[in-house]
């Protein structure tokens, strides 16, 4: 009995939280893994997926197996993620940075871009908010709480970089293992014994 109306609870909940609803939330959820552009294919960027290649080449050696070169390409696709992340991080901490300088002088005029990538056919956004680029010294008060709101926001953002980034040392880490496991069949020049 008690089985039965936990179930039919369980039910009426699930329906109340099934996401967005409205177009505009839709639209925005749907733009989720664009955020810093780490969640896209190193495929989708002919430069990134070029730096992949001549990395797989390179931890292959000359002629490799496809086997062997297939493993070294995962290996090269996950060391340029890394790659993305950690220039990411430095980005996003280096416009937190200079935002907060700007906000403790009262410096006004200022626009810094936040480290966040733009979806495709969009401009970059992200900048100081409007009534910290008015005319004269901000208000110490809104400063400050403008300063506590954007390191919160550098918080999260962080910890999601650090996401990305742990996945990225697994992934090397599986495709490192794939690919001692194909040397195992070869000698060191490559050549099968």
């Amino acid at each position: 009995m008690k089985s039965t109306a936990r179930a039919r609870a369980n039910r009426r909940n699930a329906k109340l939280s099934t996401g967005p609803r409205s177009q505009a939330g839709k639209a925005k959820t749907a733009r989720n893994a664009l955020r810093h552009a780490l969640a896209v294919p190193i495929a989708a960027f002919p430069v990134l997926d070029a730096t992949a290649d001549d990395l797989a080449h390179f931890l292959a050696g000359p002629g490799a197996s496809e086997e062997r070169l297939g493993s070294a390409r995962q290996v090269g696709e996950a060391q340029v993620d890394l790659i993305r992340v950690r220039r990411a991080r430095a980005e996003l901490l280096a416009a937190a940075l200079a935002a907060s300088a700007n906000i403790e002088k009262g410096e006004s005029g200022t626009d810094i871009p936040m480290a966040r990538w733009p979806p495709p056919g969009e401009p970059q956004t992200g900048s100081l908010p409007d009534f910290l680029l008015s005319e004269g010294k901000p208000d110490p008060d809104t400063a400050a709480k403008s300063v506590e709101t954007m390191m919160g926001d550098l918080s999260k953002d962080l910890k999601r970089l650090d996401r990305y980034e742990r996945r990225a040392h697994s992934r090397i880490r599986f495709a490192m293992r794939a690919l001692d496991a194909t040397n195992a069949g070869q000698g060191v020049d490559g050549a099968r014994p």
